[in-house]
């Protein structure tokens, strides 16, 4: 997940919204794609949890 995030941050080429890029631009990207990735991923695990225990609330 945080590779898929990091290649669809680096798909809106942030570069070219700045006249002179931060150097610090990389890093941002790097941790707001871990960011976004660990929440992607821990809100399919919860919801793969929560359909697995569904059949045992149906009974």
């Amino acid at each position: 997940m945080i590779w898929l995030t990091f290649t669809a941050i680096q798909g809106f080429r942030l570069e070219r919204l700045f006249r002179r890029p931060p150097k610090t631009l990389p890093l941002a990207i790097v941790l707001f794609s871990t960011a976004i990735g660990y929440l992607c991923a821990s809100f399919f695990i919860g919801f793969i949890n929560a359909v697995s225990q569904l059949p045992g609330l149906l009974r």
